[in-house]
């Protein structure tokens, strides 16, 4: 196998089993994600900036509480649902 067969074929893998390796150069109408969903999103990035800003700063939080932040940050929603089950 060539060296680009092989590329496409672990990028495609990577996609299937770890959602990763997604062509995310798109443009706004390609991405198809609507205005609210736009706004959303910043609100998102914004929200969670602020969160690592305040966990970087000298407030006292607990450290359970911080470590658990700190691991949860960026797991998708579903997961997080599931460990509090």
């Amino acid at each position: 196998m060539n060296g680009y067969n092989w590329i496409q074929e672990l990028r495609a893998i990577m996609m299937a089993y770890r959602n990763i390796g997604h062509d995310w150069q798109l443009t706004q109408e390609e991405m198809q994600f609507n205005e609210e969903q736009i706004e959303l999103l910043q609100k998102y990035y914004d929200a969670n900036g602020l969160l690592i800003e305040c966990l970087m700063s000298d407030c006292f939080v607990a450290n359970e509480v911080r470590d658990k932040i700190e691991y949860e940050l960026f797991l998708p929603i579903a997961e997080i649902e599931k460990r509090k089950e």
